[in-house]
């Protein structure tokens, strides 16, 4: 089923689906790493502008709560796990 809610600020959509996909996901992961240890993973090229934008994320100053929010913003800001 699929849902469209606008917002003042945004469109908001939902999906709903049947279909499973549990079945095979131990082998889907085993045949994943098989193939990134035979060398055919992400190399730091393609890897590089996901992690920059993870952090650029993840470091910006966070704007105060005004308008329509996700009700999650109101939790207190979690630190990153692998800060000193």
């Amino acid at each position: 089923m699929n849902q469209t809610k606008k917002t003042k600020n945004a469109v908001l959509r939902t999906w709903t689906t049947t279909n499973e996909f549990s079945d095979g996901f131990t082998d889907l992961h085993t045949d994943s790493y098989k193939h990134i240890l035979d060398g055919g993973g992400f190399g730091l090229d393609e890897a590089g502008k996901s992690i920059s934008l993870v952090h650029s994320i993840r470091n910006k100053e966070i704007s105060p709560l005004t308008g329509d929010y996700h009700p999650f913003a109101k939790l207190p800001k979690a630190n990153h796990p692998f800060k000193i």
